[in-house]
């Protein structure tokens, strides 16, 4: 996140007088890395990488498809295809979780409920109930 760092090193590197336990301070720096202001800074931030060291979708594709000629002559796959596939990674080029429409990514549900939401028992079992025979 921060030069390398994993987001609980950052948020330590952040707020260094901060006594909260890993788990808080996890929490905390995923909270702060979601804010739609610090996402779009990784964004500019990835994006200046990536120019800076002439990486690209279709240089990296060149590379995968270089890699998978290696792959078939030495039959080594492996470690090649992983090497061009982090670079794209460390870059932001793909991402391995799914996206919404704005382009960030989409997280686990919360844990909590988001909203509060009255619904009748027809409304209920319209939403939830099984569709089909249950086997």
């Amino acid at each position: 996140m921060c030069e390398g760092h994993t987001l609980l090193e950052s948020y330590r590197l952040g707020f260094p007088g901060s006594k909260a336990s890993d788990r808080s301070a996890r929490r905390e720096a995923s909270t702060i890395a979601h804010l739609p202001e610090v996402m779009d800074r990784v964004e500019e931030v990835q994006r200046e990488q990536a120019k800076r060291v002439d990486v690209s979708v279709d240089g990296l594709l060149r590379e995968l498809n270089a890699m998978m000629a290696l792959a078939k002559r030495t039959r080594q796959p492996g470690a090649g295809v992983g090497a061009v596939l982090a670079k794209a990674r460390l870059l932001g080029l793909i991402t391995d979780r799914p996206l919404d429409p704005e382009g960030r990514e989409i997280s686990k549900p919360s844990r909590e409920p988001t909203e509060t939401r009255e619904m009748t028992v027809e409304e209920w079992q319209s939403a939830f109930q099984p569709k089909g025979p249950l086997q």
